[in-house]
């Protein structure tokens, strides 16, 4: 009984500071003056033992907020290697990942939509002002780092209360020494 009383404590607590990190990484996106889509939500569970905080995110803005793009693409996301292999990369872009134009015809862009190349510009590099190289904010991470300490202190401090509540009604004043 007291267990389930904790457990259903922290994982509303994590709920909530859930909500509180994707609603700041979205306000922090919006301000952003990338092109494209961004959605984050989260997901709390209970499995077995262990209560599991899942984000997600996705769309091109909040990929090139999170990773960077061209040039200043952030090298050590493990997820990489497949977004290189997939239809999704300009295949004219070299090693230095600047941005290149594309060979003529329709491609799709992180979001799904289809865009189409003229071709005009195929292999050269157009990273400028109008494709501009992005570094990666990490704000996710970041807002995850800043809320952390809160979150552990709210779940000490509500377990003691559950506790000592529990404690009080197990052992009322008039039967301690």
């Amino acid at each position: 009984m007291i267990t389930q009383a904790i457990i259903a404590a922290i994982l509303l607590i994590i709920k909530e500071h859930s909500t509180i990190i994707c609603s700041r990484v979205q306000a922090k996106w919006g301000n952003q003056s990338i092109q494209g889509e961004a959605h984050i939500e989260s997901n709390v569970t209970f499995a077995g033992s262990m209560i599991l905080s899942s984000i997600f995110a996705g769309g091109m803005k909040a990929f090139i907020c999170e990773e960077g793009s061209g040039s200043l693409l952030n090298r050590d996301n493990p997820d990489l290697a497949e977004y290189v292999g997939s239809e999704l990369f300009n295949p004219y872009r070299g090693n230095d990942f600047k941005i290149r134009g594309r060979g003529m015809g329709d491609y799709r862009d992180l979001d799904g939509n289809t865009q189409t190349s003229s071709g005009l510009k195929q292999g050269i590099v157009i990273e400028s002002s109008k494709y501009k190289a992005y570094l990666p904010q990490h704000l996710i991470q970041f807002e995850i780092d800043s809320e952390i300490d809160e979150i552990e202190m709210r779940i000490l401090e509500t377990a003691g209360n559950i506790l000592m509540d529990y404690t009080m009604l197990k052992f009322p004043k008039s039967m301690t020494l």
